[in-house]
């Protein structure tokens, strides 16, 4: 079981969204055995003990220790065909070990 945070600005609106796209991902790449969690990004520090991996809507900057990528293409649109193959892989990639 892979836990996924997803976070955006407050926790709410964007990162249900974002929700929604990776739990189509999963489907997509054959990935039933995850979690996924939302928070804000002032959340983020916190909730990170509680993740495998973390995507988020909004740019971070730091080291969070965790894999992590951007997934504000599945809000914004642009280039969501591509986004959708990186968050794949690396939820694959994880199940794997």
């Amino acid at each position: 079981m892979i836990t996924i945070l997803v976070a955006c600005g407050s926790g709410v609106a964007t990162s249900t969204l974002a929700a929604d796209e990776v739990k189509s991902v999963c489907a997509e790449y054959g990935i039933s055995q995850y979690k996924i969690n939302k928070c804000s990004m002032s959340e983020l520090p916190s909730e990170l003990q509680h993740a495998d991996v973390v995507l988020t809507t909004n740019n971070y900057k730091g080291d969070m220790g965790k894999p992590h990528m951007s997934v504000a293409g599945f809000i914004t649109g642009i280039n969501e065909g591509v986004l959708r193959k990186k968050p794949g892989e690396l939820l694959t990639d994880l199940t794997r070990k």
